[in-house]
């Protein structure tokens, strides 16, 4: 291959990445604190008729076919999946149905709720007792199957140390906004962090539990950034942005180094999860796909 034609190649490769700087550094997940990742693909294409669910147990591994399905949560040992599914496929009525259990080796599949309405997980509680779903939170049996709701309505995600939820509410009229909130894990003593007039998808909490990181349009209408505020609604800040690509789902390791997000350009199946080192801006590409969930190496 003669010279311009690998320079051609680079310059292509640069053009699709834009500003992302999308090498894979070739380290493996330990680099950035990750046990496991599971993410969503599909659908969009006669390739892709439904969701799947796929598992990448390092860096360097092929993608791990694990279940059709949507919402993929890891059970905080890394040892189970809680998800849902489209129901009706090739139908005019497609729902979404009840949660699932799956095993992180693909596994003793089995139903966990059934409830009336759909089901989706949103969180797994640190000490592996309560799943956040949209039905509330639900507290496992002593068996880690059945289930009890104890919190309906709310769908938050715990801190890192179990005693609060972060929740999201949606704006309740056209002059109103949505808002950020923190409770007791128990749904008592709710307090407003801050208004927000974007759909959030999904929030984290900051390692030490003291500030909240989200999805926003707050700063530009065209695209998605990832912004850190305190619970007092302090201190907001811009934590990671791209000229071209909207920044959702953001992911924090433990050490509060890396910052996992899901990035779109805004076309068809264009999903990529990428890892942004805080410190430097530096970003690895993990996987192609969208949704991300992440086992964290503790």
């Amino acid at each position: 291959m003669d010279t311009a034609r690998v320079f051609s190649i680079i310059a292509l490769v640069v053009t699709i990445c834009g500003d992302a700087a999308f090498a894979q550094n070739g380290t493996g997940f330990e680099t950035f604190g990750i046990k496991k990742l599971a993410y969503e693909t599909g659908p969009g294409s006669w390739f892709a008729p439904h969701e799947d669910i796929f598992v990448l147990d390092s860096l360097k591994s092929k993608p791990r076919h694990l279940v059709s399905g949507v919402g993929a949560v890891w059970s905080p040992d890394g040892q189970k999946v809680a998800y849902c599914v489209h129901e009706g496929w090739g139908t005019k009525h497609i729902t979404l149905g009840q949660i699932q259990l799956i095993n992180a080796d693909g596994t003793a599949h089995k139903q966990l709720t059934n409830f009336s309405g759909a089901t989706c997980p949103f969180d797994w509680s640190p000490d592996g007792q309560k799943i956040s779903s949209s039905q509330g939170v639900l507290v496992l049996g002593s068996n880690g199957e059945s289930v009890t709701s104890v919190l309906s309505g709310i769908r938050g995600q715990w801190s890192p140390d179990g005693k609060k939820l972060a929740l999201w509410k949606r704006r309740e009229s056209l002059q109103s906004t949505g808002s950020n909130w923190v409770t007791n894990a128990d749904g008592s003593d709710p307090r407003k962090v801050i208004d927000d007039n974007s759909e959030i998808i999904r929030m984290c909490w900051s390692p030490d539990g003291e500030s909240l990181l989200f999805s926003s349009h707050r700063g530009n209408s065209q695209k998605m950034e990832i912004f850190r505020v305190r619970l007092d609604g302090s201190h907001l800040e811009t934590v990671a942005t791209d000229k071209k690509l909207s920044f959702i789902i953001p992911l924090i390791s433990p050490d509060g180094r890396y910052l996992v997000v899901g990035a779109h350009s805004g076309g068809p199946d264009d999903g990529t999860i990428i890892a942004i080192d805080l410190a430097t801006q530096k970003r690895t590409v993990l996987a192609h796909g969208d949704l991300p969930h992440i086992a964290w190496a503790r």
